[in-house]
């Protein structure tokens, strides 16, 4: 008797709007308002990339440092200056 392989199928990666809120454990409109994640457009139909939900879903808890020689501070000493 053969064995017989069962190699898994990769999860697909281009989510319709509901796969993705269901993949975020969200509603889709909750989805559609707060993840800044752009759909893929085919045709008629838009699908999410799940790496890119990955990487924003990865990036929520770091938030970007500010910039050094930028903001209040600076804009200050400049009409200072002049």
């Amino acid at each position: 008797m053969s064995e017989v392989r069962t190699t898994p199928l990769p999860a697909r990666r281009l989510l319709k709007i509901s796969e993705a809120a269901s993949y975020c454990g969200m509603s889709a409109n909750h989805f559609k308002a707060h993840v800044r994640v752009a759909p893929l457009k085919f045709g008629g139909s838009l699908r999410y990339d799940r790496v890119a939900i990955d990487k924003w879903l990865d990036n929520l808890g770091n938030p970007t440092p500010p910039t050094t020689g930028r903001g209040l501070g600076n804009a200050r000493q400049q009409n200072s200056a002049h």
